[in-house]
């Protein structure tokens, strides 16, 4: 099993905790492991403007990742997308955080590789412009599969890495008895998913300034919107040195300790990416109507590594309106839609020519936009996008007549609701705003869990 060791570097208030940052980069060089150490773009450029080239000669050769631009800054990530739609959020986030991307990029003389969500503030427009910006993953998201194996998965066309897990190891790495019990149980819940056969999992390690810092620096500065004047920051109570030295003797056990665990191989996020499998570049027929019958007893499943149900219903479309072809089919990402489909009656009677129609309209649809559309219109019927993924399973799995009786179907996968309920329940809170509204963050990501397929790597 594949095991990334995270850390997070992002306060921007506190300057001692630069010298903790550095300690840890040269522990983890010290001792050959690898670590994705997610860095917001204030924090990199307040240490070139202090001029700590030392700090930035010790992590520039770890795994960079962009903990965004400003972290618990207001407007936060989840803040600035209240209220954007789709294509104007993904823009948004572009223009707020492309740039703080290239300058890390001139700074550590390298691109950072993944977006590391900043604490709960997320909204599902950033995963597409995480690409935008050419970066190669996300992290910390609010997306997953149902099945805890795959904690890597693709959402949006992009490599997301979900089912992180976090032991509370900060501040117990001054205190010998609190770290054992916490490493105990992070060994144990290592072991477990190993023999569960999960492909990858994540160790959270620490944010630098809380091993030392009594209260976090968020808290204290940028607590339910409110974001203190810099002359004005108020600094947390600082560990003893001794505290400090129990600290340092724990966090390199814990480096060491967990590279020894049989079975594990340590990752960076960098490395995963090169590791992960590419999409397929073709699809053949027999593949496709394999997944028609199974959709018949699975619904619009979401735990196929080849084709996200996006990408299937567009080739199912495809398929039809070619006049099923026997040769392969090109492969192409598909968008999910980004409205809500119409209701469907409980019981469809649908005509075959009809459901070839709708075939050919949605085919039509997703090369023109690159989305699938939330409706088919087509023969003065309206369907929405969950019945037509029905509608073209049942023929393509080889169904004929004069009509298609089509139940009651779904509009978006199962795991989408789940998804919607936990942005709605997370996503508010923390530091934020206490009115954000995150109704539109909910809705899409509910309607692009469309994109959503397990990542595999060699």
């Amino acid at each position: 099993m594949y095991l990334t060791i995270l850390l997070d570097a992002e306060d921007i208030v506190d300057p001692r905790s630069d010298d903790i940052s550095l300690e840890i980069a040269r522990m983890f060089a010290e001792e050959g492991a690898p670590a994705s150490f997610g860095i917001t773009g204030e924090k990199a450029r307040l240490w070139e403007k202090r001029g700590r080239r030392d700090i930035i000669e010790a992590v520039s050769p770890l795994d960079i990742n962009y903990h965004s631009n400003y972290s618990s800054v207001h407007p936060t990530v989840a803040e600035y997308l209240e209220g954007m739609g789709w294509e104007d959020g993904i823009q948004e986030v572009v223009r707020r955080e492309g740039w703080g991307v290239t300058v890390m990029a001139r700074i550590f003389g390298h691109p950072p590789t993944c977006w590391v969500t900043p604490g709960a503030t997320w909204g599902p427009q950033v995963t597409p412009a995480v690409r935008l910006m050419g970066l190669k993953g996300e992290a910390y998201g609010f997306t997953h599969l149902e099945n805890p194996a795959h904690g890597t998965h693709c959402f949006c066309g992009t490599l997301c890495y979900a089912n992180n897990y976090y032991g509370g190891f900060d501040a117990a790495f001054s205190n010998d008895r609190a770290f054992e019990e916490r490493w105990q149980r992070a060994h144990e819940e290592i072991v477990r998913r190993l023999r569960a056969g999960a492909n990858w999992m994540s160790v959270y390690m620490c944010n630098p300034t809380t091993v030392r810092a009594r209260v976090h620096w968020d808290k204290l500065n940028f607590d339910r919107g409110i974001n203190t004047p810099p002359e004005q920051y108020r600094l947390s109570e600082w560990t003893s040195d001794a505290e400090w030295q129990v600290a340092r003797r724990n966090m390199r056990r814990f480096v060491r300790e967990i590279m020894r665990i049989p079975g594990v191989s340590g990752r960076t996020h960098a490395e995963l990416a090169a590791l992960a499998e590419p999409p397929p570049s073709k699809v053949t027929p027999s593949e496709l109507q394999v997944r028609a019958r199974l959709a018949g007893r699975d619904g619009i499943s979401t735990e196929d590594p080849l084709l996200s149900p996006a990408e299937l219903l567009y080739l199912w479309a495809l398929w039809l309106d070619e006049g099923r072809p026997e040769g392969p089919l090109p492969w192409r990402y598909v968008e999910g839609p980004t409205e809500e489909a119409v209701p469907t009656p409980s019981l469809l009677a649908l005509g075959t020519a009809v459901a070839r129609q709708a075939a050919g309209a949605l085919r039509r649809e997703v090369e023109r936009s690159g989305r699938l559309p939330a409706n088919v219109t087509t023969a003065g019927a309206t369907l929405g996008i969950g019945t037509v993924f029905t509608v073209l399973a049942r023929l393509v799995s080889g169904e004929e007549g004069e009509a298609l009786q089509v139940p009651l179907s779904p509009q978006v996968p199962a795991i989408g609701n789940l998804l919607a309920s936990e942005v709605k329940h997370h996503v508010p809170g923390w530091l934020h705003k206490p009115d954000l509204d995150v109704s539109r963050h909910c809705a899409y990501t509910r309607l692009q869990s469309w994109t959503l397929k397990p990542a595999l790597f060699r």
